[in-house]
């Protein structure tokens, strides 16, 4: 199904609360196996790069948190990211 079909089932009524329940419980569970598979690819001292707040962010693996990675920045500042988000370099 394509975006613009499930748009038009929302729109049309097609589906109900309970059904958007569903779908949004389904669609949490599924980003959170894949950010778990990709924290794995990481580690302390990784070199990683992502998009912070509309600018290409360089920083360093500092810590696998729980559901993040704590990535200190070229410029200092301290990010708690995504693992899905980030692209290591080097």
């Amino acid at each position: 199904m394509t975006r613009q079909e499930i748009v038009q089932e929302l729109v049309q009524g097609k589906w109900t609360h309970a059904d958007l329940e569903v779908f949004w419980s389904a669609l949490k569970d599924v980003r959170t196996s894949i950010n778990a598979v990709a924290k794995y690819q990481f580690q302390a001292g990784d070199r990683v790069s992502f998009q912070g707040r509309g600018r290409l962010v360089l920083g360093t693996v500092e810590k696998l948190l729980t559901k993040n990675i704590s990535v200190k920045a070229d410029s200092g500042v301290n990010w708690s990211v995504s693992a899905s988000a980030l692209t290591k370099i080097g």
